[in-house]
C-alpha cells in the first residue's frame, strides 16, 4: 500500500460518524444533546455514564478512565488490534461484541464507617500541614472518619482517615497512607444564594482556595469528588456562571472543552495554578496567586 492510498484510507474512516457507527455495534447514549452523546463506557463498569463522544469534533472522551482519541483509536481500543487492522475493520466492516458490564453492584460495601467526629489526630493534623489546609478550613468541611474493611485481611482493625462527605454520604478518605472512598460515591455541593457556581476537581483544591482566599461568599460550590461525574452535572451548570478550577492536564482540558460545547458559561480560572497541575500543588509550593 502507497502511502497516499493509506492517507486516503484514513481519511475515509475518519468522515465516519462515530455516534452512528457506534449506533450500528448496538452501543445507544444514555443520554444526548445538540454536541454530544454520553455513554456507559463500553470498555469497563461505571456506575455513572461518562463516556462522551463529541459531535462536532467527532471524537471521545472516557472521564472515567481518560483514554481518548476518534473513531480509529475507539476501534483499536474495542477490539484490541492495530491502526491499520482498525482502519480495514472501519472500512469493510466486520464483527463486533458489544461489551457489558455489571453498572453498579448491590453488595456490601467494602468500607464500613464507624465514626465520624471532630478532627484530633495528631497524625492527621500533620498530614493537613503538610498539604498546607489551615486548622479552621479543616474542622469546618472535614471529619476524622473512623473505618474499617470487613472482607480485609483483618476485619476487625480500625482505621483513620480524613473524610469529606459527599451529597449522597459517602465519604472522600484521605491520608498519608489512604485515598479511597466510602460508597456511595457522589459530587458534594454546598449550596449559596448566587446562582454562579465554583466547580473543584477534587476536595483538596476546594480547602486550598479556602485556606487561601476564605470563604468564597454567596457562590454555589461543586467539588466533582471524580472527574466523572462531569457528563451527569453539566445539566445543572447551564445558565450559570461557572469558575472552572479543575486540574491542568489533559483530562481537564476535555473538561472545559465539553462544557464550552455544552453552552455552560464556563470561566477557566486555571490560569491562576500556571506551571502546576491544580491548586493544592501550587499552595504547597507557596506560589497561589489570584487573578
Amino acid at each position: 500500500m502507497t502511502s497516499l492510498e493509506l492517507a486516503d484510507k484514513i481519511a475515509r474512516a475518519k468522515q465516519k460518524d462515530l455516534i452512528a457507527y457506534m449506533s450500528s455495534m448496538g452501543y445507544e447514549p444514555e443520554m444526548e444533546t445538540a454536541s454530544m452523546a454520553r455513554y456507559y463506557s463500553p470498555f469497563r463498569g461505571e456506575s455513572v455514564a461518562s463516556f462522551v463522544v463529541s459531535k462536532r469534533r467527532n471524537t471521545f472522551f472516557d472521564f472515567g478512565d481518560r483514554s481518548r482519541g476518534d473513531i480509529v483509536d475507539f476501534i483499536m481500543l474495542h477490539e484490541k488490534v492495530d491502526f491499520k487492522k482498525a482502519l480495514d475493520i472501519i472500512l469493510t466492516g466486520g464483527r463486533f461484541v458489544t461489551h457489558t458490564y455489571e453498572r453498579e453492584k448491590n453488595n456490601d460495601p467494602a468500607i464500613v464507617i464507624k465514626h465520624a467526629g471532630a478532627i484530633i489526630s495528631s497524625e492527621l493534623m500533620v498530614y493537613l500541614s503538610q498539604r498546607k489546609i489551615s486548622p479552621p478550613v479543616a474542622q469546618k468541611y472535614l471529619k476524622e472518619v473512623v473505618f474499617r474493611f470487613p472482607e480485609g485481611k483483618h476485619p476487625d482493625k480500625d482505621y483513620v482517615a480524613l473524610g469529606f462527605k459527599s451529597d449522597k454520604g459517602g465519604y472522600e478518605l484521605r491520608s498519608k497512607f489512604f485515598k479511597i472512598c466510602s460508597p456511595p460515591k457522589s459530587i458534594t455541593t454546598i449550596k449559596g444564594r448566587s446562582k454562579d457556581v465554583v466547580l473543584y476537581e477534587g476536595f483538596m483544591d476546594f480547602l486550598s482556595h479556602q485556606t487561601k482566599y476564605g470563604d468564597l461568599g454567596s457562590k454555589t460550590i461543586v467539588v466533582l469528588n471524580s472527574l466523572s461525574f462531569l457528563p451527569a452535572v453539566i445539566p445543572t451548570l447551564r445558565g450559570r456562571k461557572v469558575y472552572s478550577y479543575v486540574d491542568k492536564d489533559k483530562a481537564g482540558d476535555e473538561a472545559t472543552e465539553l462544557m464550552r460545547e455544552e453552552g455552560v458559561g464556563v470561566i477557566d480560572c486555571r490560569i491562576n495554578f500556571i506551571g502546576y497541575k491544580d491548586i493544592n500543588e501550587q499552595l504547597t509550593d507557596g506560589k497561589l496567586t489570584k487573578v
